[in-house]
């Protein structure tokens, strides 16, 4: 019914609509697809981008990268993209790029807890391991220990700074959302014992 709707009507909203929709039903692909269909007859249209791009990070993140940096040239301060394009290329090994991009977000959010965690991952894997245990340890106050990922990434930092029992005192502490959580949990916590 929506499908029709929106072969009627093909506006932005009811693309969005629609994708959403198919998306909530489980079928992603069709949401991309409906999606990029509306972007190849309108290219300007940033929220179905934004859309399309929170998909493609869900299901194929290599593909979100593209529409990401487009999104970028649009709106250079937006927080979530240059976040986003960090952690991306963070993923894909590519220091150089993940640096760049995490230190804008910084900038224009420093007392964001996933921009700083996002930004001691990075500078983690960059082997700048006592800077990155102090951006993850801001990371984890801001979040006030809520947010599971940002406490697994807090101890992965205390355990590369050789802090091993503030890490297993964190780690015994954590309760995973899902069965990767809880397999990380179990890593960091054999890695530190």
């Amino acid at each position: 019914m929506l499908s029709e709707f929106y072969s009627d009507f093909p506006t932005s909203k009811n693309a969005l609509l629609l994708a959403v929709s198919q998306n909530r039903a489980k079928k992603s692909d069709a949401a991309i697809n409906t999606l990029k269909a509306h972007l190849e007859k309108n290219d300007s249209d940033t929220q179905v981008r934004s859309l399309l791009a929170n998909l493609y990070l869900e299901n194929y993140p290599e593909k979100s990268i593209p529409l990401y940096e487009k999104m970028l040239i649009e709106k250079p301060e937006n927080i979530v993209f240059l976040n986003n394009l960090a952690w991306l290329n963070l993923e894909n090994n590519n220091l150089e790029l993940a640096m760049k991009y995490s230190a804008e977000a910084v900038k224009l959010a420093s007392k964001n807890p996933n921009v700083l965690d996002t930004r001691g991952m990075v500078l983690l894997k960059a082997g700048e391991t006592a800077v990155a245990l102090k951006a993850l340890e801001n990371a984890y106050e801001l979040s006030n220990g809520n947010d599971v990922s940002i406490a697994l990434n807090y101890a992965e930092a205390l355990i590369a700074n050789k802090k091993n029992k503030e890490a297993l005192s964190l780690l015994k502490a954590l309760n995973g959302r899902d069965s990767k959580q809880t397999q990380r949990i179990n890593s960091l916590i054999a890695l530190a014992s």
